[in-house]
């Protein structure tokens, strides 16, 4: 068993992530929904408003998965394998209270947030990923 909280918070330490919600008990290895930092993900690609206010939950963009992907790699190097992170997804926008995603501390309801997300969080398993 990993405990999110002190893995969660090495891939916090990345200035492009906002949140990151770990995704792995009784699962073969890690996953995470990630939300992006949004005043750098739109410096970074000039995006606008409009871009946070589409309908997709998650961002599908290659070079928007590339650019926090790298991030992701450079904070894996300093956890066990077992601890990084093998696939994730890109949150539109950030986990809210509103949506009962989160307490009003701002932590992770986990059970709500994994049936929420079960159909998005199961296909990163069935996706293929790249062993370390």
């Amino acid at each position: 068993n990993v405990y999110p909280t002190p893995v969660e918070n090495v891939y916090l330490k990345s200035l492009k992530i906002d949140q990151l919600f770990l995704i792995g008990d009784k699962r073969e290895y890690l996953t995470a929904i990630i939300v992006p930092n949004k005043e750098n993900l739109q410096e970074e690609f000039k995006l606008t408003e409009a871009f946070f206010q589409k309908p997709e939950l998650f961002i599908e963009d290659q070079e928007i998965i590339d650019w926090i992907g790298k991030d992701i790699k450079k904070h894996s190097a300093d956890l066990a394998k077992f601890e990084r992170i093998k696939n994730f997804k890109i949150k539109r926008n950030p986990f809210s209270m509103e949506e009962g995603e989160i307490t009003p501390t701002l932590k992770a309801k986990r059970k709500v947030i994994e049936q929420k997300y079960a159909e998005s969080i199961n296909q990163m398993y069935t996706e293929s990923v790249e062993a370390d």
